[in-house]
């Protein structure tokens, strides 16, 4: 983790409890992790999901009710990624491809 936003997350956890925003903390994994098997398990249970993000490596958990919600960096609107967005850019079938994909490109995922 980079330092500065190790330094920062003292102050966004004060804000988060200020706010009374629900925060899930699992010792030992990291957000990634944690999101993933949010979106999962909500699938199973019929939700549709959005995970915000701009990271690719995302790509491998959209499903027909899991979404990439990626913000623009430069705040000028978002990009809504599904199955078909997935399949387009990343010249796969399937979205557990993706990984793969960036594997071959030198990409390190996780």
């Amino acid at each position: 983790m980079p330092e500065d936003l190790s330094a920062a997350l003292p102050h966004v956890r004060r804000m988060v409890e200020a706010l009374n925003i629900p925060v899930l903390i699992c010792d030992g994994y990291e957000a990634d992790d944690i999101i993933g098997t949010l979106v999962r398990c909500a699938g199973k249970e019929g939700f549709t999901s959005y995970m915000v993000t701009p990271d690719k490596d995302f790509g491998q958990l959209v499903t027909e009710s899991t979404f990439i919600y990626k913000p623009s960096r430069s705040g000028e609107g978002v990009e809504i990624i599904g199955l078909p967005e997935i399949q387009s850019r990343w010249g796969v079938q399937r979205p557990e491809q993706v990984v793969d994909v960036l594997a071959l490109m030198g990409d390190c995922v996780g």
